[in-house]
């Protein structure tokens, strides 16, 4: 699989969690979680997540990580590290 796309799907931090943990996710190029309740919990993960290397697009759009709060200045921070321009907040 190399496009997965659950846009607005509201799988929350536990799910984000679960895919940051998918040791499948390797050879995964677009990832679109667009709408789906990520806070920073779930988006940390995603940041650390030794399977998401090979990402081209993580969108994480229209989701609860708005610079309002520490926790989500940290995990944007991050994403951003981590992905780059290869993100989208």
């Amino acid at each position: 699989m190399r496009d997965l796309d659950l846009q607005d799907s509201k799988i929350g931090d536990a799910g984000a969690r679960a895919l940051a943990g998918a040791r499948g996710m390797p050879r995964l190029r677009r990832l679109g979680l667009w709408g789906c309740r990520i806070g920073p919990d779930g988006a940390m993960a995603l940041a650390a997540s030794p399977y998401l290397d090979g990402l081209d697009l993580l969108d994480l759009s229209i989701n609860p990580l708005k610079p309002t709060s520490r926790e989500a200045r940290a995990a944007c921070a991050a994403l951003r590290q981590r992905f780059g321009d290869r993100v989208r907040l």
